[in-house]
């Protein structure tokens, strides 16, 4: 006699939300409990633990969990600053409780909806309006709270909800200031912040973009360059290097004179095993 299984046997838990299994675009993601019942019930069927693990993570069979979203207009203008460069922080996660299997960037903006090479417009080539992508770690060793520090303590005040002006002074080498009293930044690569999305040249109305990095993604093409075909940064390590407790912080940047970033709105999904 065959091995039967329903999942009717295990599935009574009514804990979760539909809301959870189903995202906008009308996909349906696993809640935990929806994991566990399948696990058992390839367990049931006989399988070894370590082959079925091996199926649930070949069919992506992981929780989607909307990790921090914002809505709220951010203009960044280039020619407000005086070196012509402008970073501001939209958003900073909370910390992560676990390490995603991949994560999902959802990012509404664009640029001044004017100028750029003739040739460049409605594409993404030579466009300096863009959104970058930071992680940050808690500081092992706490800044001495004795000494006077003019380091703000960005990371916090952008969790709370504010806009941050993270640019760099004029004279600093970098062009952005990330400096913290309670979080390091994690170098990847050499580098510690890098491309997420730019906008596309010369577009009056918004966008949306949807950008996917994985912890499989090979380190080429290298953290913090971009695809020309979709403006979209290559994450390269960075899903790998997450580690419980970091946070995430994106920000609107633009560059140069006449060149902007409307930041509409950005949504950060983690998907975990």
């Amino acid at each position: 006699m065959g091995l039967g299984w329903s999942a009717n046997e295990s599935s009574s838990d009514t804990t979760h939300s539909d809301a959870l299994r189903w995202d906008s675009e009308g996909n349906y993601h696993p809640t935990r409990a929806d994991i566990n019942v399948v696990r058992n019930g390839l367990l049931h069927l006989g399988l070894p633990t370590e082959l079925a693990l091996v199926i649930l993570d070949l069919a992506e069979y992981w929780t989607r969990e909307v990790l921090c979203e914002r809505e709220g207009i951010l203009t960044v203008a280039a020619s407000s600053c005086p070196r012509n460069s402008s970073s501001w922080c939209y958003i900073a996660s909370p910390p992560l409780e676990r390490r995603p299997r991949k994560i999902h960037f959802v990012i509404v903006s664009r640029d001044q909806g004017w100028g750029g090479p003739p040739d460049c417009r409605h594409t993404f080539r030579g466009s300096f309006s863009w959104t970058e992508v930071a992680l940050m770690r808690p500081r092992r060793i706490a800044l001495d709270k004795e000494q006077p520090t003019d380091v703000f303590p960005w990371v916090g005040h952008a969790r709370s909800g504010n806009f941050v002006d993270v640019t760099a002074r004029q004279d600093a080498a970098d062009d952005i200031d990330l400096d913290d009293p309670d979080h390091e930044l994690v170098n990847l690569q050499g580098s510690t912040h890098g491309v997420l999305q730019y906008n596309l040249v010369a577009m009056p109305q918004s966008r949306q973009y949807v950008v996917e990095w994985r912890d499989d993604d090979n380190d080429e093409p290298v953290w913090g360059n971009w695809s020309e075909e979709t403006g979209a940064g290559y994450g390269g390590g960075f899903v790998r290097a997450i580690e419980v407790g970091d946070s995430i912080a994106v920000f609107a940047r633009a560059k140069y004179p006449g060149w902007a970033n409307h930041l509409l709105r950005v949504r950060i999904e983690i998907f975990t095993d």
